[in-house]
């Protein structure tokens, strides 16, 4: 229904695709944004990232624009922000990354996503740069794919995969280096008041 072309359904067009997509277009606290280095102020009230991932059963399914990695319950863990326990519920990637640091894309961008019990939103952005091996929590979804490349994302898989026993953890997200703002889903509906946490720490990737 939407795609990230130049054409009618590309991202430019978003908002007028559907109603309840306005936001794309209208929107005044959208998603991705350009992280410029130079004009952060650090902020010291922000807490540590409070994560309390498990190993958990996750199922591989392409979203035809991007590969979600969708843990199976709850018991895959948490995210706590401002005294409000998000439950983790996916990982995608997209490649380049939807996030630019001081207007460059870096190689591939993962977003691991939060919810709440009031529906409220929390992603945690991941980014990666081409490197001689991948990060642990690639490696271990690797382990069990043999094609989680960037050149591979979407043609090798169609439909949904299920996946061994995957440990969030290793993705390593906690701390307190990270870029923190309000803004939106990156893809339609476009909804605002997303809280986001993206990492300084840039992880390897091997193509």
């Amino acid at each position: 229904e939407y795609d990230y072309s130049n054409g009618t359904r590309g991202q430019a067009n978003w908002g007028n695709l559907r109603q309840e997509w306005r936001a794309c277009s209208s929107g005044r606290m959208q998603s991705p944004v350009d992280i410029q280095s130079e004009e952060l102020q650090p902020v010291c009230s922000l807490k540590l990232l409070q994560t309390r991932y498990k190993p958990t059963n996750a199922t591989l399914t392409n979203l035809d624009h991007d590969i979600a990695l969708e843990f199976g319950d709850s018991s895959s863990g948490s995210l706590i922000i401002d005294g409000t326990l998000y439950r983790v519920s996916e990982y995608h990637i997209h490649a380049p990354s939807e996030h630019t640091v001081n207007g460059k894309h870096l190689a591939v961008e993962g977003h691991l996503v939060h919810r709440s019990e009031d529906n409220r939103l929390a992603v945690v952005a991941v980014m990666y740069t081409i490197g001689s091996e991948d990060d642990p929590f690639i490696d271990q979804v690797n382990r069990d794919l043999g094609f989680f490349k960037v050149e591979h994302f979407l043609p090798e898989l169609s439909g949904e995969q299920d996946v061994q026993v995957v440990d969030p953890s290793l993705l390593n997200v906690g701390g307190k280096r990270f870029f923190r703002y309000v803004g939106s889903l990156t893809s339609p509906p476009c909804t605002e008041q997303v809280t986001w946490s993206v990492l300084r720490r840039v992880n390897k990737l091997f193509p």
